[in-house]
């Protein structure tokens, strides 16, 4: 039982205590936002323009590279293509024999 009565006076001492006092004085006002400079919009536009051409970039370079990338496959596919003629050419004829003598 010594347990529970602990948490119950806790509670009484700080209700009778009551709410704390107010401070003195005003509250603190609140700051006014700063006002921009027409240097300052035009500045923010300008960055806002930069970003814009950057992501145009990016996406356009985002699109080239898998055509890139395919051309360069279809290269390498002609070429094992003809790698793989040679080969079936080469195997199909009979060596040519050399004499050494």
């Amino acid at each position: 039982m010594r347990g529970a009565a602990f948490p119950t006076l806790f509670l009484t001492v700080i209700l009778l205590a009551g709410p704390a006092p107010a401070r003195a004085g005003e509250p603190p006002a609140a700051k006014p936002a700063p006002a921009t400079s027409e240097a300052d919009s035009r500045d923010l536009l300008e960055a806002a323009k930069a970003t814009a051409k950057s992501a145009r970039t990016t996406a356009e370079n985002i699109a080239v590279v898998p055509d890139l990338l395919v051309q360069i496959l279809t290269k390498l596919d002609k070429i094992e293509d003809k790698i793989a003629r040679l080969e079936t050419a080469m195997q199909a004829k009979p060596p040519a024999r050399r004499d050494g003598r």
